[in-house]
């Protein structure tokens, strides 16, 4: 990508937001913002995911305490993102800290997954899609 051009220059740099969707799909995740240069776009996840919880249209139990953590990150991840935030891009990493605790074990499948997670996340992901392209 940082080879290919592109109006902008490259690909990378034509990059406005990587949003990494890491490890998710576990009941109750703890997501929180990881860096500066894309907490505000962490917070319209916050936002997004309040507003639809009281609209009733999130339905993971329990909906407190909510997805998207406000207080700091419990530590760094080093993760798939690590090249691009070099290259300048910013990072939206959302993955939970701690990780899913079958997280690299035999365990780690579709089992595991908690489909009215994995449902809100990707409601509370589209709107913010739609945001983020002002659709």
């Amino acid at each position: 990508m940082a080879a290919r051009p592109h109006p902008a220059g490259s690909e990378v740099t034509a990059m406005s937001l990587l949003v990494l969707l890491d490890l998710l799909g576990a009941p109750g995740p703890a997501i929180h913002s990881h860096f500066p240069q894309s907490h505000p776009w962490f917070l319209r996840l916050a936002a997004i995911e309040q507003r639809l919880r009281r609209l009733g249209l999130l339905h993971a139990a329990p909906p407190e305490p909510p997805f998207f953590r406000l207080e700091p990150a419990p530590g760094p991840v080093e993760d798939d993102h690590v090249p691009f935030l070099r290259r300048g891009v910013p990072v939206l990493h959302l993955i939970p800290t701690p990780f899913p605790r079958v997280w690299h074990t035999p365990e780690d499948n579709e089992a595991n997954l908690h489909p009215p997670t994995v449902q809100d996340l990707a409601k509370v992901l589209l709107v913010f899609v739609a945001e983020f392209l002002q659709l």
